[in-house]
């Protein structure tokens, strides 16, 4: 079985989403269970991971629920807040859900590039390998030195870079990435997610463009 292993929902009246807009015309429209069965039908794809887009609660009992209709949702990656004082206890009542997989801080729009190592994040850390939950982790190639730190301090988190990290492929950029991606490999079992690979390679990307990030 194919397994889509990143994928959104949104609908755009519900107001929680900073980054769409009008400008972005063709997402900016609902995305629901029915757009996307005729395309998994189409190409073999039988489940899905959901994915927040959104860093409200509200977000994540959206896609709950979603996921409690939709029989090809396998589970949710949602959001709780890390830093908040009672984010261990937000992350154990999410996990009495069958449905959460994991949760995604929006690691490339906090400020701090060193925000996943603060010690006041370790207590919601710990409540993830408690629950079994994975670190799902929108990082960007300046956050890997950081993760790998983060993996260090908590060996097992299961960890998933989404999108490879976003390498930058101009040559002196894409090398520092190399680098600090085989390390968090080398240390650690962190996996990555593709998809974000084409976005990012544009409209009239070749096989070719990606493969230095696959064979890393």
């Amino acid at each position: 079985m194919i397994v889509k292993a990143h994928h959104h929902f949104w609908k755009p009246d519900r107001s929680d989403y900073g980054w769409l807009s009008p400008e972005l015309t063709i997402l900016y429209r609902e995305f629901l269970p029915g757009d996307l069965a005729p395309l998994f039908s189409r190409n073999g794809v039988g489940r899905t991971i959901l994915v927040q887009a959104a860093p409200p609660n509200a977000e994540t009992e959206f896609l709950l629920s979603l996921a409690d209709e939709t029989p090809s949702a396998l589970g949710v990656v949602g959001w709780v807040d890390f830093a908040g004082h009672g984010a261990a206890d937000d992350i154990a009542r999410q996990a009495k859900h069958p449905k959460p997989v994991g949760l995604r801080p929006m690691i490339q729009g906090i400020p701090d590039d060193d925000w996943m190592l603060d010690p006041r994040l370790t207590s919601a850390f710990d409540a993830m390998v408690k629950h079994n939950l994975i670190f799902d982790t929108p990082a960007l190639p300046r956050h890997l030195p950081r993760l790998r730190l983060l993996l260090q301090r908590h060996p097992q988190l299961q960890t998933v870079a989404d999108h490879g990290a976003q390498p930058d492929l101009a040559p002196g950029a894409f090398d520092i990435w190399a680098n600090d991606i085989a390390l968090i490999a080398q240390d650690s079992d962190a996996y990555c997610t593709l998809p974000g690979l084409l976005t990012d390679a544009g409209e009239d990307w070749a096989r070719s463009d990606i493969t230095p990030t696959l064979i890393t």
